[in-house]
């Protein structure tokens, strides 16, 4: 799952990625945006991103497996 939320703002968009990992987020206005990627067993990353008008970017994220610890 990604979410995505603007700087300042607590409305967050949710997207589930495609079959081959891509996703799109669409519709969204110029400005600094906190993009966090996870799924159950991984690790959740999170990216500072600034998207600028009329703007398209490719981010790509690698989630790492988590660390589970054994008793």
């Amino acid at each position: 799952m990604l979410i995505l939320q603007k700087d300042g703002n607590e409305h967050k968009k949710e997207e589930i990625s495609r079959a081959d990992g891509s996703f799109v987020f669409t519709r969204l206005t110029p400005g600094g945006y906190i993009l966090q990627a996870q799924m159950t067993g991984f690790t959740t990353e999170k990216r500072q991103i600034q998207l600028g008008l009329n703007e398209v970017l490719k981010i790509d994220v690698v989630l790492q497996v988590s660390q589970t610890r054994g008793n």
